[in-house]
């Protein structure tokens, strides 16, 4: 299995899997949209994606992009969402993208990757404790829509 950035010719993959993600969490409000998802990351840039293969198949994905702390004065990468295939769990996936992903902060010269858990989910919670992640729960996250 190998990590790697996510090619055009991939992005309808990568939807069906943030589908089956919404379907999980229970995210009602998802359209896929193929046209709009490419040029957001390719045009656009707004977020990054990575992609982890088996061969050729695609088993699991993580969206993220950058961020600033002004606390710390330091850039991050904020974690947008991270999702692997039922049958591939346990296989150390997750692990590889969040090397990887420390391996891109550190080339940004970047102090911190953050990203939000719901509390129910156990078993990410056990494994983000098994990596070394704080759990920092100081403040809670809104979000005011715009449109």
């Amino acid at each position: 299995m190998k990590i790697e950035k996510l090619l055009e010719k991939d992005c309808d993959e990568v939807l069906n899997l943030i589908s089956k993600l919404c379907e999980y969490v229970k995210y009602c409000g998802f359209k896929k949209d193929l046209a709009k998802f490419k040029s957001d990351i390719f045009k656009k840039k707004l977020a990054n994606v990575l992609v982890c293969k088996k061969d050729e198949e695609i088993v699991g994905y993580a969206i993220f992009y950058k961020t600033y702390c002004s606390f710390e004065l330091s850039g991050g990468i904020f974690l947008d969402n991270i999702f692997i295939k039922e049958a591939y769990r346990k296989e150390g996936i997750a692990k590889m993208f969040f090397d990887e992903l420390k391996l891109i902060a550190k080339e940004e010269n970047f102090s911190f990757i953050e990203w939000i858990c719901k509390k129910s989910n156990i078993k990410a919670l056990e494994f983000y404790a098994h990596i070394g992640a704080d759990l920092q729960n100081k403040h809670e996250r809104f979000r005011l829509r715009v449109d």
